[in-house]
This record gives structure tokens, sequence and C-alpha cells, in this order.
């Protein structure tokens, strides 16, 4: 998941200064008296600045460092400014930082600070010294700087705690592939303790949807005859020897294993299919569920906010619970656990369970915590913030981008009369699909950008039904509409 940085300017930082801050200003106009007006950021300041040569220039940007004194702000020239490209300006006047700064001027500091000018970051000494300890072993210079810009712009500690949990929101794998990888490791250990057994029971209540176990569930209402019959129909589609005996004893295995792993293996192998095992349960239980008569249950209850019960189950309240229990002083009565970050925490932190199985919790525990922190926001009048989640879809989990914009009313909370909202998912028929939503004083506009198909007949079939649902949550559906063409500036964010 890529790192969603709130579009936070050093001019939020402006007003309380850190003890000896460096920040890039333009000078917008000279006054009497060594004084200035400088833009920071979107603010402008008056400050005094110490006599330089050659003179200060208006329109011109230089490196001040800033200094809060009781009735005024005072401004020290740590930098000219750039007579070349900033670029190289920056790279410059990366040494008289560290000097000003009086930091140790090695490659790695000078590297930190550079990052800093360039992503027009406040630069102090403190959070300098603790990027530099950080990353004094870091595999991946670039992935990991902007770990700690994603922490600085939240306002959170340089700390080994958040960067780790700031590193993880970086890595590759969602959280459903990590839960898969995590259940493959504890059935391959076969441990009976009780930690393994309160989070193998945990996982199952999320990985129970995924599509393999979902279709053979189905698979068995059906029966074998009929499941057959399905598979050979799908099959045919792809490939020319449906019929042939040696694919006719592969699909009876794959039926009556009920989607044993060997099975599906053998299957796919003699039928020459370029799917992977995942792709290959996820289509045929789209067409299991569309060609029969026996319709799986959805996990859509009337009521239900699935978004926020997914957010319990994975933990982003664990913190919390363990607050409360300590409040009402009730002990054993293991709610703060009962969530699977608490579960994760408590096999990470037991030596007798086997190190794979230790290590993937941990990296799942970072994971989740990462996407706790994106609702962290630095701002108290706006919030902007994305998550990524694994939600039941078709019975099977499907990871969902989330981000939102909203505005805060006065007591910090969500304003749902301005806000938007965009959902990037990946189905198995519509593709990539982004869903944006826009609130204005309740009335809601709602787009579905897809490139792979042409939903509008579906939209405008079920609108009367969403526009009637809506009315009775009290909002105005102003339209339903499709684009043809994904914004990719949006899906990035």
């Amino acid at each position: 998941m890529n790192f969603q940085p709130y579009a936070i300017s050093q001019s939020q930082m402006i007003g309380a200064y850190a003890p000896e801050q460096i920040l890039r200003g333009k000078v917008l106009e000279l006054l009497p008296d060594r004084t200035a007006i400088v833009r920071l950021g979107a603010k402008q300041i008056v400050a005094k600045v110490a006599a330089v040569e050659p003179p200060l220039e208006m329109g011109k940007e230089y490196l001040f460092q800033l200094l809060q004194k009781t009735n005024e702000v005072r401004a020290k020239l740590v930098a000219h400014a750039p007579s070349a490209s900033v670029t190289e300006y920056i790279h410059n006047a990366a040494d008289s930082v560290a000097q000003a700064l009086d930091l140790k001027n090695d490659a790695l500091t000078r590297k930190i600070v550079q990052f800093f000018l360039e992503h027009n970051m406040p630069v102090s000494r403190e959070p300098i010294q603790n990027a530099s300890a950080l990353l004094s072993m870091s595999r991946n210079l670039a992935s990991d700087l902007q770990a700690i810009r994603w922490l600085q712009q939240k306002q959170l500690p340089l700390s080994e705690s958040f960067f780790k949990a700031a590193q993880a929101l970086s890595g590759p794998d969602p959280i459903q592939t990590q839960l898969n990888q995590l259940m493959q490791r504890i059935e391959q250990t076969h441990s009976e303790h009780p930690s393994i057994q309160k989070l193998k029971a945990t996982l199952h209540s999320f990985i129970d949807f995924f599509p393999e176990q979902a279709s053979a569930r189905l698979l068995h209402q059906i029966g074998a005859e009929k499941s057959g019959a399905l598979l050979r129909e799908y099959l045919s589609a792809h490939i020319d020897t449906v019929h042939s005996n040696d694919l006719r004893s592969s699909v009876a295995a794959f039926i009556d294993g009920a989607n044993d792993p060997q099975a599906l293996a053998a299957l796919l192998s003699k039928t020459g299919l370029r799917q992977s095992p995942q792709q290959f349960s996820e289509n045929f239980f789209t067409f299991v569920t569309e060609h029969s008569e026996i319709k799986p249950q959805l996990h859509t209850g009337e009521g239900e906010n699935l978004f926020f019960t997914m957010l319990k189950k994975l933990g982003f309240d664990y913190e919390f619970r363990i607050g409360q229990q300590q409040e009402e002083q009730t002990k054993g009565s293991g709610l703060a656990l009962d969530t699977l970050k608490g579960h994760l925490i408590a096999v990470s932190q037991n030596q007798t369970i086997p190190q794979s199985v230790r290590e993937t919790a941990q990296m799942i525990v970072q994971k989740i915590t990462g996407q706790q922190l994106q609702l962290a926001a630095a701002d108290p009048f706006v919030a902007q913030f994305s998550l990524q989640i694994p939600v039941p879809h078709n019975q099977s989990l499907t990871d969902v981008s989330v981000y939102l914009e909203s505005k805060r009313d006065r007591k910090g909370k969500l304003d749902p009369d301005s806000c938007t909202i965009a959902l990037l998912l990946d189905l198995a028929h519509l593709k990539e699909t982004l869903i944006t939503l826009h609130s204005q004083n309740r009335s809601l506009s709602i787009n579905i950008q897809n490139d792979h198909m042409d939903v509008r007949p579906f939209l405008k079939a079920r609108e009367p039904a969403l526009s009637e649902r809506l009315a009775a949550m009290g909002y105005r559906l102003l339209s339903l509409s499709q684009s043809a063409q994904v914004d990719e500036q949006l899906k990035k964010e």
C-alpha cells in the first residue's frame, strides 16, 4: 500500500516553533529596521532578520533558522537563494544546515537533510538525529525516508515502533495475503498451544470466506453430479479436451476432494489453464453461483455496517479496549484480546511458538498498526486518510482501499455533510473499479469508474432502490453515473 501523507505544509508548524527550526521561506517584502515579510508554506510572518551580505532580495527564497522571542520572531539566514538549480541549491545547503544545527556532517545526515528540504519539511536537530538513528541500517533508504516523512507529517514520534508500523504500510503484501500465509504456517506446525488455537479460530473467521472454502461448501450443497457438469461446462469455454478420459479423472478428483489443493493443482496442470489457484477458485465460484439454482448466503446483513465491523474484528480499537478494561478493572474478561490484533500480539510475544509463526504474526500486527496510524491527522479541521482492509465479498475476501476527505466539526468529528469517499476494488467480473462518493449538504453524487464493462443499465435499474435507501438515512441521491476511465491520480491516493 502506498503512503498517504496528509497534504500538510510547513505552514502548519508555524506558531509553535521547535528550537532552532530551519525552514524554506520566500521574502515577499523588505521593511525598515531589518524586518521582512516572509512566506513560510501558506502563511506569512513578519520576522526580524539578522544583517547579511549580500542583502536579502524580494522574491527570492532562502533557508531561515527561526527563533521565537517574547514579542517577535527572529530569522537567521542559513543559506542564500539558489544561483543554479534548486536541486543543486538544496544539495549545497545541507552542509550549512548541518553546521547551523551542530549535526554530524556525514553522508546519511546530508541525505536526510536534503530530503527534508526537497519536500519542504521543517528541519530541526532532534528529528534529524532520530531519523539518522532509524535509518542507519536501512536496506531501502528511499522507501524508509518516505516512512520518516509520513511520521513527521502525521506529527508522530520518530521511534522504532512507529517507524516499523510506517514501514509495514509500504510493504507489497496486503493483510489478506498475510493472513493466508499465517494460516498456512500455523497448519504446518500442528501446534496445540492455547494462543495458537485462539488465533486460529479468529483467523478462520476471516479466511473461511476465501474462495477455495466458499466454493467447496457450495459444491457440496449442489452435489457431485451437478458440480461435475458445471465444472466441465466452465472448462469447455477455455479448452477443447474437456471430455477426454484423462481430464475426466482430474475433474472427478477435484469434485471428490472438495477443492483439495493437490487435486486443484492436478486439474490446472491437465487443462493447461494459465490461472493461479486463487484466480481459478474465484472465477469458478462466480460461474457456479450464476449457473446454479442454489445461491450462496451473502454476508451483508440488514443494517450491518460492514466497514466498521471489519475494523473492529481486525483490532482497530484494540488499544482503546485495553484502556477500557483497565479503567473498569475487569481482569480476566478477555475483552481487550478478543480481536485479531490481540491474538496476533499474544502469539508474536510467546517464545515457545515457532519463529516463522511469530514473525508473520508480528508483520501483520505492524501492518494493522500502520493502518490505525493512517487515521491520525495533524489538522484539527480537516481529515484525510486512506485504509486498505479485507472485506467479505461473494463468500471470499477482497481488499478494499478506502480514501476519505472530510471537514471536522467543532468537536473534531467527521462532517458527513461535506466529505469525499473513494473505494478501489478488484472484482471478478468488473475488474478494477473505483467508486467515488461526494456528499455536500446531505446530497450525494456517486460515480463508478470502470473501463472494463458498461454498468449503466445496472445502475439505472438499481437507482430507485438506492435512492430510497439513502432517503431513509437522510440523504438525497443527486446523481449515479459511470465513467469509462479510471482516474489514475485518485487511484494513487
